[in-house]
């Protein structure tokens, strides 16, 4: 399927989103205990000081590269994006949750990863370092399309009170969702739900429910035993972790993919359930009663990503594949 977009014409304003290192954090928080790890080469802080260093080493650069074209920048970090998106370009300075959170936040601006550090995984990122301005000089000349990637809508109808009686409030969650979403417990409790596919319904006991876009198949989807998808597919994968089955019954709904055209719903059977969207910052309370629906959502993102990304993850049933 062939997706792209038209090229962003007369870009002159880009938006830098920037990652926060370990480092940077630990040092802006005054973190005494990380500082004494990284300055002590512990071997659980042994890298964060290489990643620093790539990091700020790429942003320079890319600062340095679009002062050249006389394009104007602002630069942000990941955790001060602007409500609103003015400018006809992002750039993704760092890993995916940077790309993951900046994300978010466009709707009619189109969005580029460059992956900072070697020791990010980088799976949305197309460029690197090294590889950043040729690709960008292409995009800005009307060369290289971005592509349409499809994003979840996600609504929550809570249980309200009043007056000894029961209310419900509806709201949509504003941010589009382009990873997963995850359906689970509070702490180490079974998550406890209702899982209705299409018209299917299933009480489940479990250790929580991934839902999420192809974009996201390759990602905690796989891990629990998903199905990697085209990146540029319009379907929802669901797969329940670790399922509680009881004899004498066959589940029907531990995995599966639906037509993104579909929606698929749950219901909460936990008093302090969470659900997480693309990632652990944005959570909210899921408790008993309250039901949320996740469909495709209207706004779709255009990113320049790799279409074939997808392809290079195996896809394998349960196990952790040995690379």
């Amino acid at each position: 399927m062939n997706t792209a977009h038209a090229a962003p014409r007369d870009v002159r304003e880009v938006l830098i989103v920037v990652k926060e290192t370990k480092y940077g954090r630990a040092v802006d928080s005054s973190d005494k205990r990380m500082l004494a790890l990284i300055g002590d080469e512990d071997p659980s802080t042994r890298d964060d000081m290489r990643e620093h260093r790539e990091h700020t080493k790429c942003l320079r650069r890319v600062k340095r590269y679009f002062a050249s074209r006389a394009i104007a920048t602002t630069v942000v970090s990941v955790r001060d994006l602007p409500k609103r998106i003015t400018q006809q370009l992002v750039v993704s300075v760092g890993g995916d949750g940077t790309f993951l959170t900046a994300a978010s936040r466009c709707i009619d601006a189109p969005i580029i990863g460059i992956r900072s550090t070697g020791l990010s995984l980088g799976h949305f990122a197309l460029v690197n370092t090294e590889t950043f301005a040729g690709v960008i000089d292409e995009i800005l000349a009307g060369k290289r399309l971005p592509h349409s990637l499809m994003r979840l809508s996600v609504k929550l109808r809570s249980v309200v009170i009043e007056g000894g009686h029961v209310r419900h409030r509806e709201r949509v969650i504003r941010r589009p969702v382009l990873n997963d979403v995850l359906v689970t417990n509070n702490k180490c409790a079974t998550a406890r739900y209702i899982l209705n596919v299409d018209g299917t319904e299933e009480r489940q006991d479990s250790s929580g429910l991934w839902i999420g876009t192809p974009s996201g198949s390759t990602a905690a989807l796989r891990s629990s035993g998903g199905k990697p998808l085209k990146i540029e597919a319009r379907s929802i994968e669901y797969v329940v972790r670790e399922l509680q089955v009881r004899p004498g019954v066959s589940p029907k709904l531990f995995r599966g993919v639906i037509d993104g055209a579909k929606e698929l719903s749950v219901v909460s059977r936990m008093p302090k359930g969470k659900l997480y969207l693309d990632g652990e910052f944005n959570e909210f309370p899921f408790r008993t009663g309250d039901c949320v629906t996740i469909s495709r959502h209207r706004h779709e993102l255009r990113a320049f990503i790799d279409p074939e990304v997808n392809s290079r993850y195996p896809y394998f049933f349960g196990i952790y594949a040995p690379w």
